[in-house]
């Protein structure tokens, strides 16, 4: 017996010896190619940036560095934070994850900042008061204005003291 479940056949009892390939349809899922080029690469993002939802545009997010895997991993934080916007939360995992992976150091208000969003980490904005909701962009954007350094130039000033 073979059973189709989200577009993979599953095959029981005897048929399980048969060789079964899953379909190549994606139904619902969104493939993306691989951007070869700079070009490539703005209309990608592009093409994300404007799915976002509202709470997530009005963030001045942080350019990543231009290297693929930077590219990539900024891509994955910006599109976790607004599937938690669309399931009604606040996630600050992406806020500490860029902070963290682009080397931006926290200025005394972007700490405080950040603390603020911590307490409201996974807190449904349905429970917030409006202007509090409405803060979250400010308080992120607090955050990201901090110091950015490049791992190359941070390593150079140390060995320059030496």
């Amino acid at each position: 017996m073979k059973i189709n479940f989200l577009g993979l056949t599953i095959a029981i009892g005897k048929e399980q010896v048969e060789k079964v390939e899953p379909k190549t349809e994606t139904a619902g899922l969104v493939v993306l190619e691989k951007p070869s080029t700079e070009r490539d690469w703005v209309e990608y993002y592009s093409n994300n940036i404007n799915r976002l939802r509202p709470l997530t545009k009005a963030i001045n997010w942080p350019k990543p560095p231009d290297d693929p895997v930077s590219r990539t991993v900024f891509l994955h934080n910006l599109l976790e934070f607004d599937t938690f916007v669309g399931y009604g939360k606040f996630n600050v995992c992406p806020i500490r994850n860029l902070c963290g992976e682009f080397g931006i150091l926290k200025t005394q208000r972007g700490e405080a900042a950040y603390e603020t969003l911590s307490k409201l980490h996974c807190i449904s904005f349905s429970l917030m008061e409006k202007e509090l909701v409405q803060s979250i962009p400010g308080l992120v954007n607090e955050v990201f204005a901090g110091v950015s350094f490049e791992k190359d130039v941070t390593n150079d000033s140390s060995e320059a003291h030496s």
